[in-house]
């Protein structure tokens, strides 16, 4: 027979309440724990969001760099037409680099309408920028740093941005043999400014996580004379020549930048851009090329009744009527109106015509383009060396000017053009096209200004056929022209078409 003794059982009693506390004690811990990893957690996810936030904030920062220099959105920013070579050419200082004033060009830089004024000189190192995403211009994103930079928001947090932007030394981009500058000098009025990028940014997410992201590179900006050639269409005012109105309809498709100093009228779904040229084609990889308007207006056909509208586009009861769109991969106009939006900015700066045409004119012989006194007949003849020079009106034609070195009274093969292309009396008609690489008479170079093949101008007048084939990376200029003898009617010479 057992038996259970008090101090026996009292030992059971401690023993129990003991397990008890234990287990308890592990409980809470368990709780501690979780609770711990819980928070940990939380805090993870406030770090990665605070991350991405800053590196979406380094990322709109270097886009609004790109739109202040004009690479993003593209032809957005423009230079101040108060910029002329001679001022570009106080700031080359003849070379030296510690006499270069690298940073004067971004007081020209226009982006809606607007400009700095951060007067540089030759001893400023550095500019800064705070990013702002809340200015209220579609484009210009950048401010002057002062203080402290403002706080943009993004997703769950915000970050705020700095932008600075450092000269820097760099090799002449065609001669590697000059020294290294700010300002490299690259052809008559045109340079090139050199610069390194580094942009910091700060993301933060309630209550205290924060990261910092920080984004460098290197890039320069070109900056030379404006030249029309540079437009698929130019127009100074859009209208035809008895001021009648002129409307982008379905069939019209312009593949380059397309500018107006007025408004543009459109009826359907009218196509700018540059389509796929892939097989198959894949109406996404259409590119947009820039199409911009100097006033805020724009007409749409409106289905034969005319509106005028301060929109991209023509939507009525949320139908899409008429629009400047991209090109798509077929012929079919009926399904058009799905097509994405051209890249159609309203409110640019307008872009000022020349005043005097006589520099074009002068131009096209080889004179200096600041020249605008008249041209004479004497000047003409004198660049043509198959013009005798004497005081007789130009005969009408279609002439290559090239400089005679011999003084035989002929265009020879190999001699240096002169100018550019001019044009005695009306023609019939202008192409302007390109060749296959490799294309003959002439071996057009792949390279840049050379996308593909060269240029290919061909001009008519009556009986006369002149065809100019230019390359410009091998600088040579193909002349074929029904005048010459028809043994040498195919001329190559030196050098490409001013202008």
């Amino acid at each position: 027979m057992l038996r259970l003794f008090r101090h026996e059982r009292g030992m059971a009693l401690f023993a129990v309440l003991t397990v008890i506390f234990i287990l308890s004690l592990l409980g809470a811990l368990i709780l501690y724990l979780s609770g711990k990893e819980m928070g940990l957690s939380a805090l993870r996810v406030i770090g990665a969001q605070s991350m991405y936030i800053a590196e979406g904030g380094a990322f709109s920062g270097r886009g609004a760099l790109m739109a202040l220099m004009g690479a993003d959105p593209i032809g957005q920013s423009t230079v101040d037409p108060s910029l002329d070579g001679a001022i570009m050419l106080d700031w080359y200082a003849d070379g030296v680099p510690d006499q270069q004033n690298a940073f004067r060009i971004f007081d020209f830089l226009v982006l809606d309408g607007l400009r700095f004024t951060f007067a540089a000189t030759s001893a400023t190192e550095m500019l800064s920028f705070h990013v702002n995403w809340g200015l209220p211009e579609p484009h210009r994103k950048l401010q002057a740093a002062a203080g402290l930079p403002p706080s943009n928001p993004l997703g769950e947090g915000n970050y705020s941005a700095t932008v600075n932007v450092r000269r820097r030394l760099a090799p002449h981009p065609d001669d590697v043999s000059q020294p290294h500058r700010y300002v490299q000098r690259v052809g008559a009025d045109e340079f090139q400014f050199f610069y390194t990028y580094e942009i910091v940014s700060d993301g933060r997410v309630s209550p205290q996580a924060r990261r910092r992201i920080a984004l460098r590179g290197d890039y320069s900006i070109h900056i030379q004379r404006q030249n029309f050639a540079q437009y698929a269409l130019f127009s100074h005012v859009h209208r035809g020549p008895g001021g009648e109105s002129l409307w982008f309809a379905n069939m019209s498709s312009y593949d380059g930048p397309v500018h107006t100093n007025t408004e543009f009228r459109f009826a359907y779904f009218p196509k700018f851009g540059t389509p796929d040229s892939q097989i198959p084609c894949d109406a996404s990889r259409a590119r947009a090329t820039p199409l911009t308007s100097a006033w805020n207006t724009a007409w749409f056909f409106n289905r034969g009744s005319p509106v005028r509208r301060t929109a991209n586009e023509n939507v009525v009861s949320g139908q899409r009527r008429d629009a400047p769109v991209l090109p798509d991969c077929d012929s079919n106009s009926s399904n058009d109106h799905g097509n994405l939006p051209a890249n159609f900015t309203r409110g640019v700066a307008t872009i000022p015509i020349p005043t005097n045409p006589y520099s074009q004119k002068g131009v096209s012989i080889g004179r200096d383009p600041a020249d605008t006194t008249a041209v004479s007949n004497l000047q003409i003849r004198g660049s043509i060396p198959e013009l005798p020079n004497n005081t007789d009106p130009v005969p009408s034609g279609i002439y290559v000017p090239v400089q005679d070195i011999n003084g035989n009274g002929t265009s020879d093969v190999d001699e240096p053009l002169a100018g550019g292309i001019f044009v005695q009396g009306n023609l019939n008609s202008m192409t302007l096209g390109m060749t296959d690489s490799g294309a003959s008479p002439g071996a057009c170079s792949q390279g840049p200004g050379s996308p593909g093949g060269c240029a290919v101008y061909t001009l008519v007048q009556g009986g006369q056929t002149v065809t100019v084939i230019v390359d410009r990376v091998s600088q040579r200029t193909t002349v074929t022209n029904t005048s010459w003898p028809v043994v040498s009617q195919t001329r190559a010479f030196a050098g490409v078409p001013k202008g």
